[in-house]
């Protein structure tokens, strides 16, 4: 766990800092976690990143632009030591994936698998444990990463409508409730133009309660309850697109042409929310390239895609059972018999 004396440390250096950035990753646990801080200290620079830090160089710029006195990444499972090393201001890294080592006295890693690596909380729980205020992000943002925190039935008790006291599950709060109807809201927000989104997020700030959104209370609500509907009829579509594709196969793989919107890590989790049985690959091709994310509610993926992308041109990782990855369009299909054999294994024994 992160413990409370470094909770009171984060919270130190936000109250401290003048002109925070923060770099938050590109999904609803890290936006989630990002607003929760900003609405703590209400200052600083903010931007969505994708989560895998590995060039120094792509944020040195901004960071040059901006002075920030502090900078906060949350989310981010992969930072260069490059970054760390050319950076002189504090580093505060909140994070909840595979622990990693970083040198430097300014960089500081707050990750709870550090000390026990079975607890695997998303970073917008501990970001709430800072904040202390504006549950209902926290709850949008921990219930996206397939997580339902111990004051779940308190929350319930002040927004009845939202979710249940004891939701049957985690793939039953995001995608059988209005919490979970939010959290695909907050997903959505990151898509699209970036001067679009940027609005989007904007507005988000904002926001003083979920009602804004759900029954477009107010000018921000409305804006951002148009700009996503218009990303949720696309998923929509691509959902059942994909359940059409069903077969007996044990990997239900779906892909599809590259598009400027990602619907990946969405899509991938609700289906296997929806056939649980199934090891699920939604896979986005681009000319060199196929991204795919992996989910599984039955075997333990992460072991098995790094096997299987051994000396292959491809990098990937993430959770026991929610993962991500990249691969050179060559080896595709290498990657695919290999993970097939994998899966199979694996099954044959469980079973045994």
């Amino acid at each position: 766990m992160i413990s409370k004396e470094q909770i009171e440390e984060i919270r130190a250096y936000l109250e401290k800092a003048e002109n925070p950035l923060f770099i938050f990753d590109d999904d609803p646990d890290g936006l989630s976690s990002f607003l929760l801080l900003w609405k703590l200290v209400r200052k600083g620079h903010w931007f969505p990143f994708t989560h895998n830090l590995r060039n120094a160089h792509q944020l040195l710029g901004a960071v040059e632009v901006l002075q920030p006195d502090l900078i906060v990444l949350l989310d981010m499972p992969v930072v260069d030591q490059e970054f760390v090393d050319l950076v002189t201001v504090p580093i505060l890294h909140i994070d909840h994936h595979p622990p990693i080592t970083l040198k430097g006295s300014h960089y500081h890693y707050y990750n709870p698998r550090v000390t026990d690596d079975n607890d695997s909380r998303p970073t917008t729980y501990w970001a709430y444990q800072v904040s202390q205020s504006n549950l209902w992000i926290g709850m949008v943002g921990m219930i996206s990463d397939w997580f339902v925190p111990e004051y779940t039935a308190d929350f319930s008790k002040n927004y009845p409508d939202l979710i249940d006291e004891e939701p049957k599950s985690q793939g039953y709060a995001y995608f059988e409730t209005e919490l979970g109807r939010l959290a695909k809201i907050f997903s959505f927000c990151l898509k699209g133009k970036k001067e679009e989104s940027t609005k989007c997020i904007k507005a988000l700030m904002m926001i003083e309660n979920p009602y804004e959104i759900l029954r477009q209370e107010t000018p921000s609500g409305r804006l951002i309850y148009k700009y996503t509907e218009k990303f949720n009829k696309k998923y929509e579509i691509m959902k059942m697109d994909a359940i059409e594709m069903l077969s007996a196969e044990k990997i239900f793989l779906y892909a599809y042409p590259y598009v400027a919107d990602s619907f990946s890590s969405l899509l991938s989790t609700e289906l296997v929310y929806r056939f649980p049985e199934k090891i699920v690959i939604v896979a986005r091709m681009k000319d060199m390239d196929t991204i795919m994310s992996i989910r599984s509610r039955c075997i333990i993926i992460e072991p098995l895609l790094q096997k299987a992308l051994e000396g292959l041109e491809g990098f990937g990782g993430g959770h026991d059972l929610a993962c991500g990855c990249k691969i050179a369009n060559e080896d595709f299909n290498t990657f695919l018999e290999r993970f097939k054999v994998l899966i199979d294994e694996a099954e044959a024994s469980l079973k045994n």
